[in-house]
């Protein structure tokens, strides 16, 4: 469960910073979003819970907790936009996974993810997250 979460978890904040970028939102202002994701995203009680034996989660129990860490921000997402970014999400790193020929690249994907995530946000707390991760 800690790939499917980390990896869609970058995915969103990718897809988040290309709209914000595209829709002309202030740095400052998209900073603060990305950056309130990231720390729901990588709190250390959140990751270890995320990282305890569990069942697999079903497709609307992933979903739904995606839609709570969107919503832990300053931005909000209606219904219909949530599903578009999580089809997004689902989408990117579908391919991304189908494009590995061995699963030592699914380890390489992850750490590619945290890198780009850590490179993206400028704020030192935010970068802290993403490096105890």
């Amino acid at each position: 469960m800690p790939f499917v979460v980390i990896n869609l978890g970058a995915e969103m904040v990718f897809i988040l910073d290309q709209r914000l970028r595209a829709q002309n939102v202030g740095k400052e202002k998209s900073q603060k979003v990305l950056q309130e994701i990231l720390k729901f995203m990588f709190n250390k009680s959140f990751l270890e819970e995320l990282f305890k034996p569990q069942d697999r989660h079903s497709y609307n129990a992933t979903k739904h907790l995606f839609t709570k860490l969107a919503h832990s921000s300053v931005m909000k997402l209606n219904e219909n936009s949530m599903s578009k970014l999580f089809d997004l999400m689902v989408m990117g790193v579908k391919f991304q996974i189908v494009s590995t020929t061995i699963p030592e690249e699914l380890y390489h994907l992850t750490l590619r993810h945290l890198q780009e995530v850590e490179d993206l946000v400028t704020t030192t707390s935010a970068v802290e997250y993403v490096e105890e991760c």
